[in-house]
């Protein structure tokens, strides 16, 4: 038992006795299944919403106070170094709290959607390329979320097509480009799962694309018109970034609920 509520069950073979030492190994080796109980999940829900939520509102809080004050806000406090701490809160910002956040989110999906595809494979069932190409698609997510690549997109694209309003963050022209052939190649797969693992998917994708592309645009926008310090950019952002971590959670809870991550008692 690697975490309460979580278990890893070995495959039959004579590979011995697998300690909880091992279980990252394991799972990245894709020689385990993961049992997962049903009230595990539902508290791993709830405490990764509350976490999401109370990363936003902080975040904001902090963008509200600076900008209502910003000659009165303290940039130490007792001998901290206050504004620096305080960066490392800011949701739209690259290596911060949220951000690693987000990227552990997506890589714990990512690792969740190998041993789907690694059962799938066994099993001989359908669609085994695609489990795993997801997989793939969001361990790269992962890093961008960490190191914000889609961000070298901007200029370049904003140069090229003269750009500016909705598509002010031009990457969002290649992303929305992705997301159409993404939906395309993936629909068959998506009516092929269960009722309940569909449903969850199109309102995590929905949920996550609005975020990361509809109120991208929208900010795109808001700072062609105010600029970037501004109270409406910075509550932009703060439901972007919600919209994102709720559908990545949702999605994560999706897959801990798959047949291939099978269910104990509770």
């Amino acid at each position: 038992m690697c975490a309460s509520g979580v278990a890893w069950l070995p495959q039959t073979g004579p590979r011995g006795v697998v300690t909880s030492d091992a279980c990252v190994v394991i799972i990245l080796a894709l020689e385990m299944n993961v049992s997962i109980s049903k009230k595990f999940a539902r508290v791993i829900l709830g405490v990764l919403l509350v976490m999401a939520l109370s990363l936003c509102l902080t975040s904001f809080a902090i963008h509200y106070l600076r900008w209502m004050s910003p000659w009165t806000f303290p940039s130490q406090l007792y001998g901290f170094d206050l504004a620096y701490l305080l960066a490392k809160l800011n949701v739209d910002g690259e290596e911060t709290i949220p951000a690693w956040f987000s990227s552990s989110l997506l890589l714990s999906c990512s690792i969740l959607l190998a041993v789907i595809a690694s059962g799938v494979k066994r099993a001989g069932e359908r669609y085994k390329l695609h489990w795993f190409t997801l997989s793939i698609i969001f361990a790269l997510l992962s890093l961008d979320e960490s190191i914000a690549v889609h961000e070298s997109f901007i200029v370049p694209m904003q140069s090229l097509l003269n750009t500016g309003g909705l598509l002010l963050f031009a990457w969002v022209i290649p992303g929305g480009a992705f997301v159409l052939v993404f939906v395309l190649v993936y629909l068959k797969f998506l009516f092929y799962l269960p009722a309940q693992t569909r449903r969850l998917f199109m309102v995590a994708g929905a949920l996550y694309i609005s975020g990361s592309l509809g109120l991208e645009m929208l900010g795109g926008l808001q700072v062609s018109l105010h600029g970037m310090a501004h109270i409406a950019v910075f509550a932009l952002q703060t439901i972007e970034e919600l919209l994102e971590m709720t559908g990545i959670i949702l999605f994560l809870y999706a897959l801990m609920g798959h047949p291939m991550v099978r269910y104990t008692g509770g």
